[in-house]
């Protein structure tokens, strides 16, 4: 079918489920005399499988009547001298005992009780007598299965569900066909399904819900891990057992993700509609992925959190429709705020908002159950506005440009008026508003939205534009409190870093700083140590400014020694700043775990700048300051490991001192002789080896990319400590697991030119240390990689140059010492691995201009190569 009469059968298919039967009918019989016949004979289907839905279950064959199996059965057992096949329905005479009865199981299954219906099939409780045990059977009758395809689908689903075994999902122990008619036998579970805890008086308490999804979960994680989606999680296809552990069954959805052939249609639905993702709802099969289960866990959770599934509408097109357009009803405020976050993280239409895996919903409710924080953050509207930004970037420049100032016009209005009727609490949270309408367009601008989206500086700036006058017209105007004041300019310094305005940021905190420092002479006593915190964090991001003027310095040879100096200075002074007023409140507060924290990481951050000083002036007292301070965070964090509440914070605070320390020792190596820096060498490995274990240990859900940047630059430094002194397997698995780091930081954000260029130094760092130990396969395989990725860096930014430079350097390189070494024919594969990778792209990024001049460099590298080969032969 073309798209256009896929579009006019969903038309005509939307307009007759609205309709009486008779007139629906009248409308398939007009569009038989004015549709193409794709459409009518799909539009057909289509009704027949909605029409089936309303009697019997969702989007199964044409039904039969609902107790059709059981009154065959029953008739049989009445008539002792003629009895009914239970599938085909063909009558008989019982042959002598011994004699096989032709019906489909033969003598082996003896049918009790129908058990519920599936997707494409009804199970039954039956008698196994070869091994005296009661088991579940799944039938799909013959009359349900129109095509190959149908029976081919059946194959899938009793071929996907025997490869898993594990306790959290029902395993199928038989499987066949007989007549026509399609069976397969699982184990018995007594227990009834999670659906009738569901619109029922019987509930389950929030914990118990919590418990059987994060079991669940994990089982969901196991099939995924074979490749296997389920497609279909529900209350219903989640049974309890003797015990009461949830037991996942019904893989009569499953795609395999890996398989060759793809037999369910483009467009048709398939799933449970009021559990199903709003990929499924849409019927884009290609968007099915290991997320889509991920949704159907978190509709199921919330079903058994709120009593109702989140989407039902009082038809099927309405429920779909209501899944691909509509949010979720908010749970009740009865549910705990982390059980309704992880719902609604769950539940986000865009899957890539989702869990990253059904381990990562698992492990968050594990923490909710344990009473630690979850990963989850709630939704706010600014995030909800950024989601549809994504798909529109354009669009949201003046959207929410435009929405976010509309607001601050509103609430500048009411504030105004709240004033002159000296409603003063009123008009304190319209102050508030005001504030926050300010700070979205600041977060708009730097934050989630459009960070590392190519081509987006200019829409970046636009908002910060906007915003930063906006704000100086109410600052001058008198309509923000000075209270207010102080925050919007620090969060104003932040973006304006973030965008590369470091001028302009600095003057920003010189703002904020001033401001506070005038609240805090006149501040209560109960608002003191806040304020000094808040004018701390000012001071810490103060000081990352100072950070980044030395790291522009350092890396742009044209910026003179003036700017290093600069960035070093302010670096220096404002943690200097942080760290006395972090131990002011530490010290006014030493039972508040948090407050030590923070000043843990000043006195960190204190000792990094010292650091920094020295490289300048070679003072040893700044060395020595370093290590103490060092010491000081490292006691501190150990003090507060188990009684801080969110102890994954304390486990990165102390890698990241490890990693410190490393610095610190390497730097004091530096001037040593070989013997003497050889022990701190090792010391020094030994930090950044410690570093690598706690991260190892978190849960990957509390790590964020800085701290999965940190594990990746500890162990690659492992890695070069090992080689250096020779142990070069130790280095490989260092390198190795460095590059697990280097792929989760580009899967993060594949638009990121830094992660991309560091993973592909990972792979070419490890081909080359597998080079040297003669492992040329191993080698070569890392250099495919490492090719691969720096060619599709061409896809989300085609015009980077870097990925392609990169790519050429490393190939010209690597294939140039190969031919050194003799090692000719590896030397012409790497050309051709290279050129392979370029060749691979799509058709839109392999035309382009850069990507052809490097596909040209790699033949001229050739075939210099080979003009040289034939001169050294002559």
């Amino acid at each position: 079918m073309t798209p256009e009469e896929i579009q006019r059968t969903k038309e005509l298919f939307a307009e007759a489920i609205d309709l009486p039967p008779e007139a629906a009918q009248a409308l398939v019989e007009r569009a038989g005399r004015e549709e193409p016949e794709s459409v009518t004979s799909r539009l057909r289907e289509m009704l027949n499988d909605f029409w089936a839905a309303e009697e019997a279950g969702f989007l199964q064959s044409p039904a039969v009547p609902p107790n059709a199996f059981q009154d065959t059965v029953a008739e049989a057992q009445r008539s002792p001298h003629e009895t009914v096949d239970f599938v085909t329905g063909d009558s008989y005479t019982p042959r002598q005992a011994g004699e096989q009865r032709p019906g489909l199981l033969a003598d082996d299954y003896e049918i009790l009780e129908e058990l519920g219906k599936g997707g494409m099939g009804t199970v039954y409780r039956a008698h196994q007598h070869s091994l005296n045990r009661d088991v579940a059977i799944k039938i799909i009758p013959k009359q349900f299965i129109h095509s190959p395809q149908d029976a081919a689908r059946f194959y899938l689903e009793a071929e996907a569900a025997a490869k898993l075994d594990h306790p959290g999902i029902v395993a199928v122990q038989d499987v066949g066909e007989r007549s026509g008619v399609y069976y397969y036998t699982m184990p018995l579970i007594t227990g009834g399904g999670l659906d009738r805890f569901v619109d029922q008086a019987e509930r389950l308490t929030r914990q118990r819900s919590a418990e059987l999804i994060e079991a669940v979960a994990r089982a969901v994680q196991y099939a995924h891990d074979r490749a296997v989606i389920h497609r279909d999680i529900k209350p219903a296809n989640i049974l309890l057992d003797e015990v009461g552990h949830p037991r996942l069954t019904d893989f009569g959805l499953a795609k395999m993700t890996n398989a060759a052939e793809q037999l369910t249609m483009t467009g048709q639905v398939m799933g449970t509609p009021s559990y199903m993702a709003p990929e499924q709802a849409e019927g884009d099969t290609a968007a099915i992925s290991t997320h889509t289960d991920i949704y159907s866990l978190g509709a199921t959770l919330y079903a058994l959190l709120a009593g109702k599934p989140p989407f039902a509408g009082n038809t099927l097109f309405q429920t779909l429709e209501q899944v691909r357009r509509l949010p979720p009803a908010t749970l009740p405020d009865s549910v705990p705020i982390d059980l309704r976050t992880i719902c609604q993280k769950c539940l986000e239409k865009d899957p890539r908002d989702r869990y990253a895996s059904a381990d990562d919903l698992a492990d968050d409710l594990r923490r909710y159950l344990d009473g630690f924080p979850i990963a989850a953050r709630p939704t706010s509207r600014l995030r909800q506005a950024t989601a549809w930004a994504r798909r529109n970037p354009m669009e949201a420049v003046l959207w929410s440009t435009v929405a976010a100032l509309l607001v601050a016009a509103t609430v500048v209005s009411t504030l105004l008026y709240l004033r002159a009727e000296h409603h003063l609490d009123l008009a304190e949270a319209e102050a508030d508003k005001l504030e926050a309408a300010i700070d979205d367009t600041l977060v708009l601008a730097s934050e989630e939205l459009l960070v590392d989206a190519p081509g987006m500086d200019a829409t970046r700036r636009t908002l910060l534009q906007n915003a930063q006058q906006y704000f100086e017209g109410q600052l001058a105007d008198g309509r923000l409190a000075p209270a207010k004041v102080a925050g919007i300019a620090a969060r104003l310094g932040k973006t304006q870093v973030a965008l590369g305005e470091l001028d302009e940021a600095e003057l920003s905190f010189q703002r904020a700083i001033k401001l506070y420092e005038q609240q805090l002479k006149t501040a209560p006593p109960d608002d003191r140590w806040r304020l000094t915190a808040e004018l701390a964090q000012v001071h810490r991001e103060y000081a990352e400014l100072g950070q980044t003027r030395m790291t522009i310095a350092r890396e742009f040879q044209e910026l003179d020694e003036q700017q290093l100096a600069h960035g070093l200075t302010t670096f220096a002074q404002q943690t200097e700043r942080c760290y006395q007023l972090r131990k002011e409140v530490a010290d006014a507060k030493p039972d508040d775990v948090e407050a030590q924290r923070l000043l843990a990481n000043a006195e960190m951050n204190l000792a990094t700048a010292h650091s920094a000083q020295y490289s300048q002036n070679s003072n040893s007292e700044l060395l020595d300051a370093a290590t103490t301070l060092l010491d000081s965070a490292e006691e501190r964090r150990l003090a507060m490991e188990d009684s801080h509440p969110e102890p994954a914070k304390v486990k990165l605070d102390l890698a990241l001192g490890h990693e410190a320390r490393a610095q610190l020792l390497l730097q004091q190596a530096q001037e040593k002789s070989e013997a003497e820096a050889d022990p701190l060498n090792k010391q020094a490995l030994r930090e950044r080896l410690a570093a690598v274990s706690i991260l190892g240990a978190l849960p990957a859900a509390s790590l964020n990319r800085q701290a999965v940047h940190l594990a990746a630059t500890a162990l690659q430094n492992c890695g070069e400590s090992y080689h250096e002194i020779g142990r070069d397997q130790d280095a490989i698995e260092c390198f190795r697991r460095m590059e697990a780091y280097r792929k989760q930081l580009l899967a993060s954000n594949p638009g990121v030119t830094d992660y991309r260029l560091g993973l592909a130094r990972a792979h070419y760092d490890l081909h080359d240390l597998l080079r040297a130990s003669d492992n040329h396969f191993a080698a070569q395989a890392e250099f495919l990689q490492c090719a691969q990725v720096l060619a599709e860096g061409m896809i989300p930014r085609p015009d980077d140059a870097q990925p392609l430079a990169l790519l050429q350097e490393f190939t010209d390189h690597s294939a140039r010492q190969l031919v050194q070494v003799g090692l000719i024919e590896q030397a012409f594969d790497q050309i051709n691995v290279a050129n392979d990778a370029l060749h691979e792209l799509p058709p839109s990024r392999r035309e382009l201009p850069s990507v052809q001049q490097a596909i040209e460099r790699l033949k001229d590298l050739s075939n210099e190569l080979a003009q040289q080969l034939e001169a050294n032969e002559a």
